[in-house]
């Protein structure tokens, strides 16, 4: 009867799945049953040739689905069977063992299986095995080169697509890709770098391994090179400004330290002389609680030291018909011939402060003696009996005092960022300060560090002086004693604003020390190559030199254009797109990051399908069907 296309699928199946023991299997099976009580007592002969029968009559009736089925059986066989040896070596030589011994195994079972008696298992077996172990070794080479071609293709495809985009190679690209990923800087942590170096970055910026793949790209020279250290030039030069700039505009434009405070007191002289001549004039009542208590402090505590240093300051200053007229007894009082004015007892405060000012620093531990604070402390009571006595005098008092605040804050800030001043002194000094003696303050910062920042020379290497000043501010800035002195100073608002753009412009410094040359060695090793490459023999001189080898290697290399120099040629064009790429502008530097991450992703896929493609063509699941259809062709 005609079998249907299932039954002789299954049949093809049941072949090969078993090595083509599936009839003797089959055959043994059923005469087991034929000797139960019941059974037809059919012999395993009589068995084994009807399951064979009814073979050849599946595959006649169906060969197309019989052979299915045979393929099928094998690949489920192959399957089963490849991690067994070394179908799955890292290699392609492992994988070509490996494919050889599962299928020369595998096809010497079928083979064995195939035969009807002891000699023609024989002959199948090696004859089988030895079309089993061509396949298996065949098919690996095959997967290789199919897995190969479809990577270079797609990564053609991807690669100048990626690359095309952003105007350069998918070498470079790749290049690029690689050793930004190798320091984690491929993805946010590059683009958090190349943020924080402001609107003036470049992909440089993005980490250690960019800058150093850009310094190797400069010192190989060649136009882009010279192109990206012009670039960096360039970006340092704005940088530079853009320090100065920020200082100014935090700190005020310098005035120089001696410049600021002149100024301070220059500027407020008419009104200070005005409120002054006004309190000298206004008469002193001594007959009041105040008068009688200045009375008698001049009388019995003011020294003669310090009457003496008023009569000196008040005759430096033209104000000798005012002297002061005092006696001093034997026990040391003192006898007015006429009780002091207002011009003469300010002249008294003014003596005593002179010589407490001598006392200042002479103390233990470098403060003022105890001789120095008394005098101090009797200069601020006498004038405060004065202002209220004479409110002229109070006027006086404050009209000077600001100018004379903020010339002293001129002359602290002068000395803010010196690590003699500590972060203590400054919060002390600072405390209390009014706005514009806050200004002077910066003032003062501000043309001390200008001062110091002039002061910075050249150097044989770096000629770029301004450069050089920019860098000395930006030391002076960094520490953090000097940071957290200046916030105190200015406000933590206006200090932080300060300290990022600080911080902005270094980071074109710290790309421009990367670049730096440090070293001419490999200018000269480069210069000996090109030399020797431009020096070497051609043709005919390896002839004469006897060199026929050589000689025959340099007519190889011209024809195919692989000369060393066409190949250093390529090599500077890579290095210069280097240093194109990473000195880009920061416009352009997302996009180049996009795009190898992108060409990344591509790559990785392209190499999961160029191994899911090896793996598909190589191994026993298609060696041994193979191998077991060839068989059965030939038999026939």
């Amino acid at each position: 009867m005609l079998r249907g296309k299932a039954d002789s699928a299954m049949m093809g199946a049941a072949d090969t799945a078993t090595f083509g023991f599936g009839d003797e299997a089959a055959a043994g099976l059923g005469t087991l049953f034929d000797k139960l009580p019941g059974g037809k007592g059919a012999s395993y002969g009589q068995n084994l040739a009807e399951i064979r029968g009814n073979q050849a009559d599946a595959q006649q009736d169906n060969p197309k689905s019989y052979l299915a089925g045979q393929i099928g059986g094998g690949v489920a066989q192959g399957i089963a069977a490849g991690p067994a040896i070394l179908a799955n070596a890292p290699t392609v030589a492992g994988r070509v063992l490996g494919g050889m011994a599962t299928g020369g195994g595998m096809g010497a079972l079928y083979g064995a299986g195939s035969g009807t008696d002891a000699q023609s298992r024989v002959v199948e077996a090696l004859k089988n095995g030895g079309i089993g172990a061509a396949f298996g070794g065949a098919f690996p080479v095959v997967a290789k080169g199919a897995s190969a071609g479809y990577s270079k293709i797609m990564d053609a495809l991807a690669g100048n697509k990626a690359a095309k985009s952003v105007g350069t190679s998918p070498e470079v690209l790749r290049m690029l890709n690689s050793v930004m990923e190798a320091d984690g800087t491929l993805g946010p942590k590059g683009q958090a770098n190349i943020a924080a170096a402001g609107p003036d970055a470049m992909l440089a910026d993005a980490g250690p391994n960019a800058k150093a793949i850009l310094d190797t790209a400069i010192q190989r020279g060649g136009p882009g090179g010279t192109a990206a250290r012009d670039a960096i030039a360039n970006r340092t030069a704005g940088a530079s400004d853009a320090i100065t700039n920020a200082l100014d505009t935090t700190l005020g434009a310098p005035e120089g330290i001696t410049a600021a405070r002149t100024a301070i007191r220059q500027g407020t002289s008419g009104a200070r002389k005005s409120a002054y001549d006004a309190a000298y004039e206004a008469p002193i009542d001594y007959a009041r609680p105040e008068g009688m208590a200045i009375e008698q402090i001049v009388k019995t505590r003011v020294p003669q030291s310090a009457i003496s240093a008023a009569n000196e300051l008040m005759r430096t200053e033209g104000n000798a018909s005012k002297q002061i007229l005092a006696k001093v007894a034997d026990d040391g009082s003192v006898t007015f011939e006429k009780l002091p004015d207002v011009r003469q007892l300010d002249y008294i405060t003014r003596g005593l402060n002179e010589v407490a000012d001598q006392a200042d620093g002479a103390g233990k531990l470098g403060g003022t003696t105890a001789k120095g604070r008394a005098y101090t402390d009797l200069a601020r009571e006498l004038r405060d009996n004065i202002r209220t006595l004479v409110p002229e005098y109070g006027t006086a008092l404050e009209t000077a005092a600001d100018p004379i605040r903020r010339s002293k804050a001129v002359e602290l800030g002068s000395k803010l960022l010196s690590p003699s001043m500590t972060r203590d002194q400054v919060s002390e000094a600072v405390s209390g300060m009014t706005g514009p003696e806050k200004d002077a303050l910066a003032q003062g910062v501000r043309s001390r560090l200008d001062d110091l920042m002039a002061n910075v020379t050249r150097t044989v290497q770096d000629g770029d002086t301004p450069a050089r000043e920019a860098i000395k501010a930006i030391k002076d800035m960094s520490s953090r004693a000097n940071r957290e002195k200046l916030t105190e100073a200015i406000g933590q608002t206006k200090a932080d604003a300060l300290f990022a753009e600080i911080d902005r412009a270094a980071k074109s410094f710290d790309l421009r020390a990367a670049v730096a040359e440090n070293t001419k060695t490999f200018a000269r090793q480069a210069t000996d190559r090109q030399v020797s490459q431009m020096t070497e023999p051609g043709f005919v001189g390896q002839l004469l030199q006897g060199k026929p080898l050589k000689a025959t290697q340099r007519v190889a290399q011209a024809l195919t254009g692989q000369t060393p120099e066409a190949i250093a040629a390529r090599q500077s064009g890579v290095y210069s797109q280097l240093a194109d790429v990473l000195t880009r502008p920061a416009g352009q530097a997302q996009p180049i990051l996009n795009a190898m991450q992108g060409l990344g992703t591509r790559d990785q896929a392209t190499s999961l399908m160029a191994d899911r493609i090896s793996r598909a063509l190589a191994g026993p699941h298609l060696a041994y069907p193979s191998t077991a259809l060839l068989s059965e062709q030939m038999r026939k």
